[in-house]
């Protein structure tokens, strides 16, 4: 495992440099004329095509949950900040897989996008899970809208206070997870050897709702989740977190210690940072390879208006979520990084037994 944390800290150095985002605010930059247009003047051919034409926006996961919900959130407001109808599809199945394949061989002709679990789904193909039918370098990159931190989840008032518990425990302590291969499941796998406890990954689990209530059951110890899939069960006093994957905890959690500060060497501290870093792409819009040049740009400016404007962050706060956005070109130069590691990566993810 020597090798992957030093692989890691490689990729944080492309992932740190552009994951500086903060949250949108609505402050000078959010003003704009009311005639706005995500084309430039070059472009107006561009941008009547899209006025002309309709939009499908893919998810390859169900309705409701949180990747759901920044898809049609940013349907929304392409209508509204870009002037361009959108229909949304969901297509959920094989954790995500089989709308990332439409997507994939989706006509490039710039009238189809989808969000992609970028953890996960590098992760599905560097692992060769039979149902991949993409290659993640080849994407068409339009802007990361959100990251959200993984954390480390265990019962209230159960076993476990703290990572000590976690590795004094004298048993492998049992994640619930939704499957074999999902970047939850190699994230749980991998924060076990950081911290130096044996585990045990019990897949089968239906999503987020259904491991939380397997932990407070005590039919698992724990889980690897992020803040937005596990803060309203810790804000009910159904679960805790014990550590946080991320340069610092959310302000609602600030007593949860990061990983970086609860390893000691500052060789350590810098993997486990990276290890944090690389689900920084996680909520990531895409276009299939081979769209044309001038509709990626303009669907780039359309994104990046989309995440900046006023109405778009308070429908994201009002759900209890964030904007964290990345443009289209720093989620390309930051995959590149990752894309040029892909023999060690897929090297090193095949110790973690499936």
């Amino acid at each position: 495992m020597k090798k992957l944390w030093v692989l890691l800290a490689v990729l944080l150095l492309a992932v740190t440099a552009c994951s500086g985002g903060e949250q949108a605010t609505d402050g000078d930059d959010a003003a704009a004329e009311d005639d706005a247009s995500p084309a430039s003047a070059e472009d107006e051919d561009v941008a009547a095509f899209y006025a002309d034409n309709g939009v499908r926006v893919i998810g390859g996961h169900d309705a409701g949950g949180g990747f759901d919900f920044y898809m049609r959130a940013v349907a929304r407001g392409m209508e509204r900040v870009c002037d361009v109808s959108t229909t949304v599809q969901n297509l959920p199945g094989a954790g995500g897989l089989i709308g990332d394949n439409e997507l994939f061989s989706s006509e490039p002709d710039g009238l189809t996008v989808g969000l992609i679990n970028y953890p996960g789904h590098v992760f599905a193909q560097l692992t060769d899970v039979p149902e991949v039918e993409y290659d993640f370098a080849e994407w068409e990159f339009l802007g990361r809208v959100a990251s959200d931190t993984p954390m480390v989840i265990v019962k209230e008032g159960g076993e476990f206070d703290s990572l000590d518990d976690l590795v004094n425990a004298g048993r492998p302590i049992r994640y619930g997870i939704e499957g074999a291969g999902s970047d939850a499941y190699y994230g749980a796998a991998l924060a076990a050897e950081t911290f130096g406890y044996d585990h045990e990954l019990i897949t089968g689990y239906g999503g987020s709702n259904e491991i939380i209530t397997a932990i407070t059951r005590g039919e698992v110890d724990a889980t690897f989740l992020s803040v937005g899939s596990s803060i309203q069960s810790i804000r009910n006093g159904e679960i805790r977190p014990l550590v946080v994957f991320g340069e610092e905890a959310p302000e609602e959690l600030s007593d949860t210690p990061t990983a970086v500060d609860s390893v000691e060497s500052p060789e350590d501290q810098e993997t486990v940072r990276a290890f944090g870093n690389i689900y920084q792409l996680e909520r990531t819009f895409v276009a299939p390879p081979g769209t044309p040049e001038a509709r990626v740009a303009w669907l780039r400016d359309c994104m990046m208006q989309v995440f900046e404007d006023e109405e778009f962050v308070a429908e994201v706060e009002a759900a209890d979520r964030v904007v964290v956005p990345l443009s289209g070109e720093e989620v390309a130069a930051a995959s590149a990084e990752v894309e040029a590691q892909a023999d060690q990566l897929r090297e090193l993810l095949s110790s973690v037994d499936q």
